[in-house]
């Protein structure tokens, strides 16, 4: 048995990609080694939409120990600021690692600003570190955000400190191949100190897809998009692909930094057919949502990093729910949906071409069920994420040698 610290400002019950990742990293790890998750209060993207009670619940389902923090508001539109309050974030969860005993400190992103923190933690330890790259913040901030002079300062002197935690690192997991090249080929990472694991879907979703669902009856056919409202996912274009075809219904389901503007656009153009939700966190109302859904719709931003690093971890979950997809963006994602035939695949920002492309797909019943039954099929087959975290744990195994750690282990109650 190993003694694993765990950082990660997001973690379930939390439900976006960051949480249910990691969340799924540390339930493998809990199965052989001591685990102690050091993490917030769930906050994304609301405080006030996790009952303390129910934490509570979650938390003890879990076969570590997770000890959390407090409360963080994840947005803010200054990107000073946000990186400020970051950074005072990810010191404070490190300084409460600073007495417990570990043979392994893991980071996952987001946030970038744990890693440094996490890696001096470790290096006072003594012990070995690992970072799980979801993304590359630094990257997309230059890319797709609004660029002026202090945030492209700011987005290269992160990309520096980043690098040179990476290169420092005693393993680097990607969640994409894409990712894994960019820093074997461009940073100059060792390969053999780069491990892919990709995003995938839970037993739980799994199951929820498989399973008859009632749903609300709609007049019309419904496009969803479920997901982060950001920078890089341009979703207000899908505002423009609405007002060209108003016998279909739009459903944008999620929270981000865009979300304001897109309730302000569809207030004041009077979109009728648009649909915004509020955040869903109860995997009973997420399924309603994908069952009474026509189409599931993802939309990525032509920048090159996302042309070369993005696979939308929201894919294998549509994919899940056996519905045809349509990806509006470029580069490896777009090869990876045409491989499996589960999507229809067309370049971003380009409200007429998407506008046809649903068009053409709703007059095409058989196609749709054929495209849903292959993504389901594949995602069933490959991607189911308890699987794929114990590869992740026979790797840790075979570089850390866990097995013949400490005999004597230290164990946190869970209090």
């Amino acid at each position: 048995m190993a003694d694993i610290l765990i950082l990660t400002q997001f973690f379930p019950p939390e439900t976006n990609p960051g949480a249910r990742r990691i969340g799924a990293m540390a339930a493998a790890l809990s199965k052989k080694n001591n685990v102690v998750v050091l993490t917030l209060q769930p906050s994304y993207p609301e405080a006030t939409l996790f009952d303390s009670l129910a934490v509570n619940a979650c938390d003890q389902e879990f076969a570590g120990c997770i000890i959390r923090g407090n409360i963080f508001p994840p947005h803010h539109p200054s990107l000073l600021i946000r990186a400020l309050g970051e950074a005072r974030m990810a010191f404070c969860l490190a300084w409460k690692a600073a007495f417990i005993p570990m043979d392994l400190v893991v980071v996952s992103t987001p946030s970038v600003f744990l890693a440094p923190f996490a890696w001096l933690l470790a290096r006072w330890k003594g012990v070995n570190f690992v970072y799980d790259l979801r993304d590359l913040t630094w990257r997309y901030a230059r890319e797709t955000a609004t660029s002026n002079r202090l945030n492209v300062l700011l987005s290269m002197v992160l990309e520096k400190l980043m690098i040179s935690i990476l290169h420092h690192s005693d393993l680097v997991v990607c969640a994409t191949p894409g990712i894994a090249e960019i820093l074997v080929t461009q940073h100059m990472l060792s390969p053999e100190k780069v491990f892919t694991i990709m995003n995938g879907v839970s037993d739980d979703i799994l199951a929820a897809g498989q399973q008859s669902c009632p749903s609300r009856e709609m007049a019309q056919p419904v496009v969803t998009y479920m997901g982060l409202f950001g920078h890089n996912h341009g979703i207000e274009v899908l505002l423009d692909v609405a007002k060209l075809l108003p016998a279909v219904t739009f459903l944008l389901i999620g929270d981000g930094p865009d979300r304001k503007n897109l309730i302000r656009r569809i207030s004041a153009e009077k979109i009728g057919n648009v649909i915004v939700p509020g955040y869903v966190t109860s995997l009973e109302e997420l399924a309603a949502y994908y069952h009474q859904s026509t189409i599931l719709m993802s939309h990525i931003k032509n920048a090159p990093v996302m042309r070369s690093t993005a696979i939308p971890a929201k894919i294998f979950e549509y994919m899940a729910f056996g519905k045809p997809i349509i990806y509006a963006g470029e580069g490896v994602a777009v090869g990876f949906l045409e491989n499996i035939g589960c999507a229809v695949t067309i370049p971003p920002d380009n409200p007429a071409a998407i506008a046809q492309a649903i068009s053409e797909l709703l007059k095409d019943a058989p196609k749709m069920r054929i495209m849903g039954e292959r993504g389901k099929e594949y995602v069933e087959k490959y991607y189911r994420r308890n699987e794929l975290m114990l590869q992740l744990e026979h790797e840790f195994d075979r570089r850390f040698n866990m097995n013949a750690s400490r005999q004597t282990s230290f164990m946190i109650g869970r209090g």
